[in-house]
């Protein structure tokens, strides 16, 4: 492959990546809060869609569940 190609190839490359980059959202400043689910209790209902909508972490005593690889924390809250 010649330089020029590989030039080329490399430009395209990078403008590609540069506008997919700006093409994320910035967020708001207020955001507003989630309609409530329809259906909460079906199984089929996205766990993501279940804990998008918790605006606070639940009200249990810090604890460390599982391994430093696939655990979780239940009960934790930010540093004030």
């Amino acid at each position: 492959m010649s330089r020029s190609a590989v030039t080329i190839v490399l430009t395209a490359s990078i403008l590609a990546a540069a506008g997919s980059l700006m093409a994320q959202e910035k967020g708001s400043v207020n955001p507003q809060p989630l309609p409530a689910l329809a259906h909460p209790a079906n199984p089929k209902t996205p766990a993501k869609e279940l804990f998008a909508r918790k605006s606070e972490p639940a009200p249990l005593a810090a604890r460390a569940i599982g391994s430093y690889v696939r655990g979780c924390l239940r009960g934790g809250r930010a540093a004030d």
